[in-house]
């Protein structure tokens, strides 16, 4: 609860359509941040949020590179957190093979190596990125 207004993040199917089937796993896995006194948060891991982004990009984004944020936070957590092949690992078999699977389609994609430069704030990081998204996919 912050100012009065408690955020809520639905984790299942609802009034206003939300339907992301990593929702109540980030829910669920969500750890516990303290700001300051009285202001907790729920942080979902960097695995579920990858899934939930890599499930909405198949669904919403339409193959749009350019335009979806979604798969713009795909490639910037990518790019910024060196740790995540390592933690993709120690997630439950089920996530590891759907990121494992939807990162293969999206590497299959010419398209992909072509685009991320322009997506990422530096260009120069590319090839780097797409290796760890390669090092995740085997995971």
């Amino acid at each position: 609860m912050l100012h009065g207004v408690r955020y809520v993040w639905p984790a299942a199917v609802g009034p206003v359509n939300f339907s992301n089937r990593w929702y109540p796993y980030a829910v669920e896995t969500a750890e516990p941040a303290h700001f300051r006194e009285g202001i907790t948060i729920r942080l979902v891991s960097a695995v579920a949020f990858i899934a939930t982004k890599l499930e909405a990009f198949a669904g919403r984004g339409g193959g749009d590179y350019l335009s979806s944020h979604d798969i713009e936070d795909v490639f910037n957590i990518a790019d910024g957190r060196e740790e995540l092949a390592k933690e993709l690992t120690a997630a439950p078999a089920e996530i590891r093979q759907a990121v494992g699977e939807a990162l293969g389609r999206l590497l299959a994609d010419p398209n992909v190596a072509n685009v991320l430069p322009g997506i990422l704030a530096e260009p120069e990081r590319a090839e780097l990125v797409l290796q760890r998204l390669h090092l995740m996919r085997h995971r």
